[in-house]
């Protein structure tokens, strides 16, 4: 009797979390489009810093819930799940009809996914060197994606600055809306949208923590570990609002906010373990990505795979390698899970 109660607390904290994700992914997604328009920093650099903290929150207070209860893996297997599970979204957009996101996005996205190849890089190694933190308290593999992030998204914001005030000089000169399949439409409420986006961020806040606590029940009943539980469960999860933020993005043609929100999230996913590791209280003298199981490695770098693949097909923009692209992210997900799986059990 016992446990068919945890079963059903745990499914009915899913389904709860979720139904608020779903309502505050495309709030967040229609706000953070006229946010992105009326104030000209563009889909590109909104979507990769703005949208995708919003809708990384979960992750954020998942895995901050998770190192508060003593399951570090069950973390860090969130935010490189998170990464996959993000690849495998985006790649299941591109499958759309008429969709051709990789060749409709502005080139600059490579820029983002090289950012977010190159953080996840750094968690990866550092889970892989076992450091110990800097006096006692931070990690060095922490402080370094801090810094890393805060430089990077200070260059793509300058480039996207740069591009947009160059379409702007174009639409004046042309007389030609810059935004491609963009329909003229009035001036939206600017007032309304940012509320519009602080409330789809607070939604998203209350509900994430029904991931954690309803994974970690997982791992209780199922016997599964953490660390597959947090690539998977909590992985897939998490990562709704970047799906349903994406999916509603992609519906009113804001490509690039859709495609950078997902770059955007795999990069604040792995800064995140800065502030983890200020959570952290480890019973060893190591930093979190120095004591979490050496299986996140595998899985960061699968993510990185996923990336590289979708970056390759940004830059070539053939439409032949849609297809293609999309359907060996989608194998790689699907191997990735099951040697997860198989080295866990």
């Amino acid at each position: 009797m016992g446990s068919d109660l945890g079963l059903a607390s745990t499914i009915a904290g899913l389904v709860v979390g979720a139904v608020g994700v779903v309502f505050s992914g495309v709030a967040l997604a229609r706000s953070a489009d006229v946010i992105a328009t009326r104030t000209r920093f563009g889909g590109l650099w909104f979507g990769m810093v703005l949208l995708a903290l919003a809708t990384s929150l979960p992750e954020l207070v998942t895995a901050g819930t998770a190192v508060r209860i003593g399951a570090p893996d069950l973390a860090a297997g969130d935010l490189f799940g998170s990464n996959m599970a993000n690849m495998l979204i985006l790649a299941l957009i591109t499958l759309g009809p008429r969709a051709h996101v990789f060749r409709r996005v502005a080139s600059e996205q490579a820029l983002v996914a090289v950012f977010a190849i190159f953080l996840t890089g750094i968690a990866a190694g550092f889970v892989l060197l076992s450091a110990a933190p800097i006096l006692g308290i931070l990690g060095p593999g922490s402080l370094l994606l801090l810094v890393a992030y805060l430089l990077g998204s200070r260059v793509v914001l300058w480039r996207s600055t740069m591009v947009q005030a160059t379409a702007a000089k174009t639409e004046i000169t042309s007389h030609v809306p810059f935004q491609e399949g963009r329909a003229s439409e009035p001036s939206p409420n600017m007032r309304r949208a940012v509320g519009q986006f602080v409330l789809g961020a607070v939604v998203v806040s209350v509900t994430a923590p029904l991931f954690a606590i309803s994974a970690e029940s997982a791992v209780e009943i199922s016997g599964l570990s953490e660390s597959f539980v947090g690539v998977l469960a909590l992985g897939i999860a998490t990562s709704l609002p970047e799906a349903v933020a994406s999916f509603a993005a992609l519906q009113i043609k804001a490509y690039d906010l859709a495609v950078a929100n997902l770059f955007g999230s795999n990069a604040m996913n792995m800064v995140m373990f800065f502030p983890l590791d200020l959570l952290y209280r480890p019973s060893t003298p190591l930093s979190i990505l120095g004591a979490v199981d050496h299986i996140h490695v595998f899985t960061g770098v699968a993510s990185i795979v996923m990336m590289a693949l979708a970056l390759r097909a940004i830059v070539v923009r053939a439409k032949r390698t849609r297809g293609v692209t999309s359907g060996l992210m989608i194998l790689t997900y699907a191997l990735s899970v099951t040697a997860v799986m198989r080295w866990t059990m």
